[in-house]
């Protein structure tokens, strides 16, 4: 692992971008923070939190979360209302152990009532991230959560590297597309992407949009930006492979190999060494600043 020398800081602050997720945002305060130990590994932790921002943009969905969540509920509780163990004529059985039936019918449901409206409800929660992002107001008032954090980030180094995993990766492009149209006012160094389905992402915005025939891969570079793209090659939501270059100009494709496998393969990134070391190579540009 590559070591940082005594009294070194970061050339450039980093702000990170999360994924889907099942929580609320203050459950996902501190999801990268495996790998900020991994790249900056100072005693101090407002030290490091001085250099590593994230952005946590899940608060954003939470009034349509709770709607779901409602749906769902409503939809369960249904259950309630014609489960079988409410049967009178179990429960005025002649024998006790015919009227111990109704009860343990009662617990089993109940167990699996629970198990069934939880995991509902977070596969749902997981799901509809994506389409509230792609729409609108929801897609601008979370890039606007990022972009806050990178001004935040500026303020100590004047520059950021832009880190997005999942979900957050396609955020970050967006967020850096929009900076260049702008100008760069953000100054974003470097655009690093984990575990990203921007290909796919990008082929049903293409859809929606009604465009057909090859894309433009110029219009969908990030000039002045080096772009690192990192893919586990067995990651499914990055579809185990590198962003094109008939998609995306001047990408530079990593692979690591974690030896997990499926959605495994998709977390692995936040204690990967190699990932690590390309971040740090990248905060550090120039050996970093003195103390």
């Amino acid at each position: 692992m590559d070591t940082i020398e005594n009294n070194k800081r970061p050339t450039y602050a980093a702000v990170v971008v999360h994924g889907i997720c099942a929580n609320n945002g203050s459950q996902q305060e501190g999801f990268s923070k495996p790998l900020s130990r991994l790249v900056y590994p100072v005693k101090s932790q407002a030290e490091r939190e001085a250099y590593w921002k994230e952005a946590v943009w899940e608060h954003v969905t939470n009034a349509a979360d709770d709607k779901i969540h409602d749906v769902v509920l409503q939809v369960m509780n249904l259950y309630d209302k014609t489960a079988y163990w409410r049967d009178e004529k179990l429960a005025n059985a002649a024998h006790w152990w015919q009227k111990l039936w109704p009860y343990l019918g009662y617990a089993l449901g109940k167990i699996t009532h629970i198990v069934i409206r939880d995991t509902a409800i977070d596969l749902l929660d997981l799901t509809l991230d994506l389409p509230l992002y792609l729409g609108n107001p929801r897609g601008e008032k979370i890039r606007e959560v990022v972009v806050g954090r990178i001004n935040e980030a500026m303020a100590k180094t004047g520059g950021v590297v832009l880190i997005g995993h999942s979900l957050g990766s396609v955020i970050a492009y967006d967020v850096a597309k929009r900076n260049i149209e702008e100008g760069n006012p953000l100054n974003i160094k470097t655009l690093i992407t984990m575990g990203s389905p921007l290909k796919w992402v990008t082929d049903i915005r293409r859809a929606e949009d009604g465009e057909v025939g090859p894309i433009n891969p110029v219009a969908m570079s990030l000039p002045g930006v080096r772009w690192i793209n990192i893919y586990d090659k067995e990651d499914p939501i990055a579809l185990k492979d590198e962003l094109p270059d008939t998609m995306f100009r001047d990408v530079e494709n990593v692979q690591i190999a974690s030896g997990k496998k499926f959605i495994a393969a998709h977390t692995c990134y936040w204690t990967d060494n190699n990932v690590a070391s390309i971040v740090r190579n990248a905060m550090f540009a120039d050996g970093g600043m003195n103390g």
